[in-house]
Protein backbone atom coordinates (compact mmCIF):
# COMPACT_ATOMS: atom_id res chain seq x y z
CA UNK A 1 0.00 0.00 0.00
CA UNK A 2 0.98 3.53 -0.65
CA UNK A 3 1.94 6.12 1.85
CA UNK A 4 -1.28 8.02 3.25
CA UNK A 5 -1.82 11.32 1.39
CA UNK A 6 -2.57 14.13 4.15
CA UNK A 7 -5.20 15.49 2.34
CA UNK A 8 -7.14 12.27 1.58
CA UNK A 9 -6.50 11.27 5.14
CA UNK A 10 -8.95 14.00 6.53
CA UNK A 11 -11.67 12.81 4.43
CA UNK A 12 -11.50 8.96 4.85
CA UNK A 13 -11.35 9.27 8.72
CA UNK A 14 -14.84 9.36 9.10
CA UNK A 15 -15.46 6.29 6.66
CA UNK A 16 -12.81 4.14 8.27
CA UNK A 17 -14.40 5.18 12.02
CA UNK A 18 -18.13 4.59 11.01
CA UNK A 19 -16.75 0.99 9.42
CA UNK A 20 -14.52 0.39 12.17
CA UNK A 21 -17.14 1.10 14.70
CA UNK A 22 -19.47 -1.01 12.87
CA UNK A 23 -17.13 -4.01 12.97
CA UNK A 24 -16.86 -3.60 16.97
CA UNK A 25 -20.96 -3.03 17.06
CA UNK A 26 -21.30 -6.43 15.05
CA UNK A 27 -18.24 -8.38 16.75
CA UNK A 28 -17.41 -8.37 12.82
CA UNK A 29 -13.79 -6.74 13.04
CA UNK A 30 -11.02 -9.96 11.89
CA UNK A 31 -13.79 -10.48 9.03
CA UNK A 32 -13.98 -7.04 8.13
CA UNK A 33 -10.27 -6.71 8.18
CA UNK A 34 -9.87 -9.96 6.36
CA UNK A 35 -12.15 -8.43 3.98
CA UNK A 36 -10.38 -4.88 3.11
CA UNK A 37 -7.40 -6.87 2.55
CA UNK A 38 -8.89 -8.94 0.45
CA UNK A 39 -10.67 -6.27 -1.62
CA UNK A 40 -7.63 -4.23 -1.69
CA UNK A 41 -6.34 -6.90 -3.82
CA UNK A 42 -8.92 -7.84 -6.05
CA UNK A 43 -9.59 -4.16 -6.17
CA UNK A 44 -6.03 -2.67 -6.71
CA UNK A 45 -4.47 -5.82 -8.49
CA UNK A 46 -6.87 -4.95 -11.60
CA UNK A 47 -5.75 -1.97 -13.14
CA UNK A 48 -8.86 -1.98 -15.32
CA UNK A 49 -11.42 -2.31 -12.44
CA UNK A 50 -9.74 0.87 -11.24
CA UNK A 51 -9.88 3.14 -14.32
CA UNK A 52 -13.48 2.29 -14.59
CA UNK A 53 -14.40 3.00 -11.15
CA UNK A 54 -12.55 6.65 -11.44
CA UNK A 55 -13.93 7.22 -14.98
CA UNK A 56 -16.34 10.28 -14.56
CA UNK A 57 -17.78 9.58 -17.85
CA UNK A 58 -19.68 6.19 -16.88
CA UNK A 59 -22.47 6.28 -15.10
CA UNK A 60 -22.49 5.72 -11.11
CA UNK A 61 -25.41 3.15 -11.17
CA UNK A 62 -23.39 0.94 -13.81
CA UNK A 63 -20.65 1.51 -11.32
CA UNK A 64 -22.60 0.06 -8.75
CA UNK A 65 -24.13 -3.05 -10.51
CA UNK A 66 -20.67 -4.05 -11.76
CA UNK A 67 -19.43 -3.56 -8.41
CA UNK A 68 -21.48 -5.47 -6.77
CA UNK A 69 -21.73 -8.24 -9.06
CA UNK A 70 -18.05 -8.78 -8.56
CA UNK A 71 -17.80 -8.26 -5.08
CA UNK A 72 -21.18 -9.24 -3.36
CA UNK A 73 -20.05 -13.11 -2.93
CA UNK A 74 -16.28 -11.97 -1.42
CA UNK A 75 -16.72 -9.29 1.24
CA UNK A 76 -19.13 -8.58 4.00
CA UNK A 77 -22.48 -6.50 3.16
CA UNK A 78 -20.55 -3.86 5.25
CA UNK A 79 -17.42 -3.72 3.22
CA UNK A 80 -19.81 -3.49 -0.27
CA UNK A 81 -22.01 -0.82 0.93
CA UNK A 82 -18.86 1.07 1.72
CA UNK A 83 -17.26 0.72 -1.63
CA UNK A 84 -20.74 2.16 -2.67
CA UNK A 85 -21.29 5.22 -0.62
CA UNK A 86 -17.55 6.06 -1.85
CA UNK A 87 -18.84 5.27 -5.23
CA UNK A 88 -22.06 7.63 -4.62
CA UNK A 89 -20.28 10.10 -3.51
CA UNK A 90 -17.24 10.31 -6.30
CA UNK A 91 -14.92 9.34 -3.62
CA UNK A 92 -14.10 6.07 -4.65
CA UNK A 93 -10.60 7.47 -5.23
CA UNK A 94 -10.04 7.55 -1.06
CA UNK A 95 -10.76 3.64 -1.17
CA UNK A 96 -7.12 2.45 -0.31
CA UNK A 97 -6.80 5.54 2.24
CA UNK A 98 -10.13 4.35 3.73
CA UNK A 99 -8.28 1.00 3.89
CA UNK A 100 -5.28 1.85 5.61
CA UNK A 101 -7.02 4.07 8.41
CA UNK A 102 -9.15 1.05 9.15
CA UNK A 103 -5.99 -1.00 9.86
CA UNK A 104 -4.51 1.60 11.59
CA UNK A 105 -7.51 1.87 14.08
CA UNK A 106 -8.02 -2.10 14.46
CA UNK A 107 -4.25 -2.33 14.97
CA UNK A 108 -4.38 0.11 18.30
CA UNK A 109 -7.03 -1.76 19.68
CA UNK A 110 -5.52 -4.96 19.01
CA UNK A 111 -2.43 -5.05 19.20
CA UNK A 112 -1.97 -7.04 14.98
CA UNK A 113 0.94 -6.69 13.55
CA UNK A 114 0.07 -5.54 9.62
CA UNK A 115 2.70 -7.02 7.39
CA UNK A 116 3.07 -6.44 3.76
CA UNK A 117 5.24 -9.04 1.97
CA UNK A 118 6.11 -8.15 -1.82
CA UNK A 119 7.44 -10.47 -4.17
CA UNK A 120 8.79 -10.62 -7.92
CA UNK A 121 7.46 -13.84 -8.33
CA UNK A 122 4.52 -15.84 -7.40
CA UNK A 123 5.09 -18.31 -4.31
CA UNK A 124 4.12 -21.73 -3.80
CA UNK A 125 2.19 -22.74 -0.94
CA UNK A 126 4.87 -24.40 0.47
CA UNK A 127 7.19 -21.14 0.22
CA UNK A 128 4.23 -18.47 1.41
CA UNK A 129 4.45 -20.83 4.83
CA UNK A 130 8.48 -21.20 5.05
CA UNK A 131 8.42 -17.27 4.36
CA UNK A 132 5.83 -16.38 7.47
CA UNK A 133 7.57 -18.26 9.56
CA UNK A 134 10.78 -16.60 8.87
CA UNK A 135 8.89 -13.49 8.91
CA UNK A 136 7.26 -14.31 12.18
CA UNK A 137 10.94 -14.65 13.66
CA UNK A 138 12.14 -11.75 12.82
CA UNK A 139 8.96 -9.41 13.75
CA UNK A 140 7.93 -10.05 17.43
CA UNK A 141 4.41 -9.23 18.21
CA UNK A 142 1.28 -11.63 19.94
CA UNK A 143 -0.75 -11.49 16.21
CA UNK A 144 -0.09 -11.00 13.03
CA UNK A 145 -1.73 -10.63 9.35
CA UNK A 146 0.53 -10.99 6.66
CA UNK A 147 -0.61 -10.21 3.63
CA UNK A 148 1.60 -11.65 0.11
CA UNK A 149 1.70 -10.01 -2.87
CA UNK A 150 3.30 -10.31 -6.17
CA UNK A 151 5.29 -7.07 -8.05
CA UNK A 152 7.54 -8.38 -11.26
CA UNK A 153 9.24 -4.98 -11.27
CA UNK A 154 11.28 -6.10 -8.33
CA UNK A 155 13.38 -8.75 -10.21
CA UNK A 156 13.87 -10.70 -7.38
CA UNK A 157 13.59 -10.79 -4.18
CA UNK A 158 11.23 -9.71 -1.35
CA UNK A 159 10.05 -6.57 0.00
CA UNK A 160 8.60 -6.23 3.99
CA UNK A 161 6.25 -3.34 4.81
CA UNK A 162 5.64 -3.37 8.31
CA UNK A 163 4.27 0.05 9.86
CA UNK A 164 6.74 2.55 9.04
CA UNK A 165 10.10 0.04 8.13
CA UNK A 166 10.63 -1.15 5.13
CA UNK A 167 13.10 -4.58 4.89
CA UNK A 168 14.26 -4.35 1.14
CA UNK A 169 15.88 -7.93 0.21
CA UNK A 170 15.21 -7.01 -3.33
CA UNK A 171 17.41 -7.09 -6.37
CA UNK A 172 16.50 -3.98 -7.46
CA UNK A 173 17.34 -2.19 -4.39
CA UNK A 174 20.61 -3.88 -4.83
CA UNK A 175 21.62 -2.90 -7.91
CA UNK A 176 20.48 0.86 -6.83
CA UNK A 177 22.84 0.28 -4.10
CA UNK A 178 25.74 -0.63 -6.18
CA UNK A 179 24.78 2.06 -9.09
CA UNK A 180 25.36 4.17 -5.96
CA UNK A 181 28.35 2.83 -4.92
CA UNK A 182 29.87 2.92 -8.34
CA UNK A 183 28.80 6.16 -9.00
CA UNK A 184 30.85 7.70 -5.96
CA UNK A 185 33.98 5.16 -6.73
CA UNK A 186 33.80 6.90 -10.17
CA UNK A 187 33.83 10.52 -8.58
CA UNK A 188 37.50 9.49 -6.87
Amino acid sequence: MKTINPSFSIIADPYACALFNYSKKNKLTGVITKDLIHLYQIFYGNVTLVDYSLNPTIDRNEKKEVLTNILKSKINIGVLHLVLILLERNRIYLLETVIQKFLILVQRVTSVKFIEIITATKFTRTQQKHLIQRVKKLIVAKRYLITINNDPNLIGGILIKLDSRVLDFTVKNQLRQLAIYLHAQLKI
